[in-house]
């Protein structure tokens, strides 16, 4: 008899372990990847493809990536093919900033939400601007793991209204989604004290159950002379957080350009040869 107890308890205990994922994610935007970090630069005078995969390599170890700014798609989708595929869409514009929600095929799939052909909230990109992509992540024998919605705000302080407006129609599409599974939505929200833009998207995600991880007022935007937190991250209030959200690269660092730091440590090198935003990281579990 206290064979078989135990045999059933380790069963038990391998079917809990078999049940749960543990993932990290990621938001990163690559300041215009694909025309050389320049609005002035075109599809030629991409440069930063080495050191922009060397900074992935050892720096955003995640399963899971939401880009922003990608100009060209198919050049980061070449760059990081070997252990992600990747889900975006298509407009007419050359100099779009697209949205990219990247994930580990060895570990997971992204399934588009029932009843859609794409796998943006159309209705979000208010006609001009950046769409939000969403999907459903699953594991590889297709079951659900959690809703993910990535996005990239109108931006400058200016643009609040269409912020709002924004948040409006992504939470609104959220709220009418019949799945009971977790939700998690990140991205580089553009938020500005001065328009109290945190509060407005606290208040839209509120009646999904959404909260967001603190950071604990670290940078994620940086350059000489500019610097802002506009990345962040929400998530279901079920879902087992691992980690402290993380900035990593330069923005918080107080040694700009002083010799004897590393690379990616020096925020002027940083800024030329990968971005002006630095990436953020949390690790979750789901059970």
């Amino acid at each position: 008899m206290k064979k078989l107890v135990t045999v059933c308890c380790l069963q038990l205990i391998f079917s809990i372990a078999q049940a749960s994922y543990t993932f990290t994610i990621a938001s990163f935007n690559i300041r215009l990847y694909g025309i050389g970090g320049e609005w002035s630069g075109s599809f030629s005078d991409e440069y930063r493809d080495r050191w922009v995969r060397e900074y992935l390599d050892n720096f955003v170890l995640a399963d899971v990536i939401a880009f922003q700014e990608i100009v060209d798609r198919a050049r980061l989708k070449a760059l990081i093919a070997d252990k992600f595929d990747c889900a975006s869409y298509e407009v007419s514009s050359n100099t779009h900033q697209y949205v990219m929600l990247c994930w580990n095929k060895f570990k997971f799939n992204f399934k588009m939400v029932p009843g859609e052909s794409n796998f943006i909230i159309d209705e979000s990109a208010l006609n001009k601007y950046r769409p939000a992509v969403y999907g459903i992540l699953t594991d590889l024998d297709g079951s659900k793991l959690t809703y993910i919605t990535a996005l990239h705000l109108k931006a400058l302080p200016s643009g609040h209204q269409k912020r709002k407006r924004q948040m409006e129609i992504i939470s609104a599409r959220l709220m009418s989604l019949s799945d009971e599974i977790p939700h998690l939505v990140l991205g580089d929200f553009n938020t500005f004290a001065q328009t109290h833009d945190l509060a407005m998207i606290k208040k839209q995600l509120l009646p999904l159950g959404l909260i967001q991880v603190q950071n604990t007022n670290l940078l994620t935007y940086r350059t000489p002379v500019f610097s802002g937190s506009f990345d962040h991250l929400f998530i279901s209030r079920n879902i087992n957080v691992l980690s402290e959200l993380k900035v990593n690269g330069p923005c918080n660092l107080q040694a700009d350009g002083l010799f004897g730091l590393k690379r990616f440590d020096d925020l002027k090198f940083y800024n030329r040869f990968i971005s002006d935003h630095c990436p953020i990281l949390l690790q979750v579990q789901f059970l």
